[in-house]
């Protein structure tokens, strides 16, 4: 579900500042800004925690998204 995160908090702050009135200048900084700190301390979190001694696939997020033709949503991060 983490590197889930990294797409989504993203695309969440993107989507409330495309609902709100551009005279929200003031609020448009602030969502951005706390959606991209949030985005760096994951990626932080991330970096710390790769262990580069096993290698491989690590973080592994799979599930079954369109099962009928044998689609899947895949995430995982390599050395």
């Amino acid at each position: 579900m983490i590197l889930s995160l990294t797409i989504l908090i993203p695309l969440g702050g993107a989507f409330l500042i495309m609902l709100m009135k551009p005279e929200w200048r003031r609020e448009i900084k602030i969502i951005s800004a706390v959606s991209g700190l949030l985005c760096l301390l994951i990626s932080l979190y991330l970096c710390l925690k790769y262990d580069i001694t096993k290698g491989g696939l690590q973080f592994v997020e799979m599930r079954p998204w369109i099962p009928s033709l044998g689609a899947s949503y895949y995430l995982a991060i390599d050395g």
